[in-house]
């Protein structure tokens, strides 16, 4: 076999790997929970598979064919029509791409990450156990600088929900003072009431 005829077969067994269809990926939705998790199975299958997947650009590509349920399949769509309408067309390295997919959908740091959290704690004796009421939100959105970390959330929550408490007590004092002398007061003349008609009929007979 001449030099040639093996450069030749050489090449064609190049193109030719075979995929291996070991771990193939489930599609992804945007659900931050599992994320991450889906990240790492989509790694492992380029890395089984890198004679396949030997550009970054079909690292992306590949990827991007899973990302087609909810969130995910509409920021797929914006980005595979960024890419296709540049010039030349670029997906960009995978490496930009995985860190665009952390900020977009793990990032830990995001306000609404961190209001998500604070909704599903659960704590003795503490008022994220009845979830984060809805006007103390409200507030911390109001501030001049709102928190995004989750630790900030949880403080400024606290804050709020204390002084909350406070306002409540002092009102509740408030309508227990004028309340119950009302009742104490009906309640005599209703006594009175029935005494003076005791007297009438007394009388009467």
């Amino acid at each position: 076999m001449s030099s040639s005829s093996l450069k030749a077969t050489t090449g064609t067994t190049a193109i030719k790997a075979t995929e291996l269809k070991i771990g193939a990926l489930s599609d992804f939705d945007g659900n931050q929970k599992n994320a991450m998790s889906w990240l790492y199975s989509v790694q492992r299958y380029l890395m089984v598979n890198e004679e396949v997947y030997d550009t970054d650009t079909k690292k992306v590509v590949y990827t991007l064919l899973y990302m087609k349920r909810g969130v995910a399949h509409s920021r797929a769509a914006t980005f595979q029509k960024t890419s296709l309408e540049k010039n030349p067309p670029s997906f960009g390295s995978f490496a930009d791409f995985k860190k665009d997919f952390k900020d977009l959908f793990i990032s830990p740091d995001t306000t609404g990450t961190a209001i998500a959290k604070l909704h599903t704690m659960k704590q003795k004796d503490s008022f994220f156990s009845q979830g984060l009421k809805p006007f103390i939100v409200n507030h911390i959105h109001m501030m001049e600088t709102t928190p995004t970390k989750i630790t900030e959330w949880y403080t400024q929550a606290q804050k709020f929900n204390t002084k909350w408490r406070k306002v409540n007590e002092l009102s509740g004092k408030k309508e227990k003072r004028t309340f119950y002398p009302k009742n104490n007061l009906s309640k005599e003349k209703d006594q009175n009431a029935m005494d003076v008609d005791g007297v009438r009929l007394s009388q009467e007979e």
